[in-house]
């Protein structure tokens, strides 16, 4: 990865997600940094519903495993943070965006900042200490029915 290509990453996850969610007849507006948990405010349609979206994004989520031939999707891999996952309104709403190297159409995953929460808080107990780089990996037979599943936002945005 070149220096600074994190940024490019993130954002191109955002303007992806931005554009989906417009096409999909929501208001999308980035807040383009500085609010500290929220990178996109996502409107209904009537827009009298407005929530905030944590976007994290990465190149190529998924992690095979396997031998050659009977290699299967194991688990997916987002870099979070420590400010994400542990001190973020509980209400948070985390789109995972995986860009899939852009090989083929990225794939986002909603998340409630709680679920991502739960995971480190159990790693945080299970082995004694914090992490030294926040990452969450959720294996695929939890992430994968949340595949560009938008009920998750469009529940919170019911009138």
């Amino acid at each position: 990865m070149k220096k600074g290509q994190a940024h490019y990453t993130g954002v191109a996850g955002e303007m992806l997600l931005a554009g989906m969610l417009s096409y999909r007849g929501l208001h999308v507006a980035p807040t383009r940094g500085g609010a500290p948990f929220v990178d996109l405010l996502v409107s209904s349609e009537s827009g009298k519903k407005l929530i905030g979206v944590q976007v994290k994004t990465t190149e190529a989520a998924g992690r095979e495993q396997g031998r050659k031939g009977s290699r299967y999707m194991h688990h997916y891999d987002w870099a979070v943070g420590r400010r994400v996952a542990m001190d973020a309104p509980e209400d948070l709403l985390v789109a995972l965006v995986d860009l899939k190297l852009l090989n083929e159409l990225p794939d986002f995953y909603f998340v409630p900042v709680s679920v991502i929460r739960a995971y480190f808080k159990a790693s945080i107990r299970d082995k004694g200490k914090e992490p030294s780089y926040w990452r969450y990996m959720p294996r695929a037979e939890e992430l994968g029915p949340r595949r560009n599943d938008l009920s998750p936002l469009l529940e919170r945005l019911e009138e």
